[in-house]
């Protein structure tokens, strides 16, 4: 009985190293993907202020980074896995949306 508790208190100990590594690696491509947002946005105003590319496309985008932003400059109000998903998935619109803007260049 003794053994049993032994390793499960050493397991438990062990499962909050793994989760603090995860975290630390999950903190690290947070940094990474909010960069990329930066640089897509960017690229895509770069492109939306020549003026061809529909209102609705810069409105969109323009909500998806405004949204995303406030998750990047402070992103402990929720887990980093949720955080980065967040940030992942407004990535790939603001991608998109660049794509459009490049199309009608």
């Amino acid at each position: 009985m003794r053994a049993l508790l032994f390793a499960a208190a050493a397991g438990f100990a062990l499962s909050g190293c793994q989760t603090a590594s995860l975290n630390s690696s999950i903190q690290q491509s947070l940094q990474k993907a909010c960069q990329a947002l930066e640089t897509a946005h960017a690229a895509f105003m770069s492109i939306a202020t020549l003026g061809a590319v529909k209102q609705s496309v810069i409105d969109k985008e323009a909500a998806v980074y405004i949204g995303v932003r406030t998750l990047c400059a402070d992103p402990e109000h929720e887990t980093a896995a949720e955080v980065l998903a967040q940030v992942a998935q407004a990535y790939a619109t603001i991608n998109a949306a660049l794509n459009i803007a490049r199309q009608v260049q």
